[in-house]
């Protein structure tokens, strides 16, 4: 909060959303958040 962001790139923003979105989380019952969309974007396409 209150910091600049001045000094980061987007291959900097990438490795952190990379390392966020690649690890597994308890509320999902352990798989990761990528996991997680893959299975409900097949959800989704199964209803159409």
């Amino acid at each position: 909060k209150g910091s600049s962001l001045s000094h980061v790139d987007q291959s900097d923003c990438d490795r952190i959303a990379h390392k966020l979105n690649t690890r597994p989380r308890k509320r999902y019952d352990y798989e990761t958040p990528i996991e997680r969309m893959q299975e409900l974007s097949k959800a989704l396409h199964l209803g159409c």
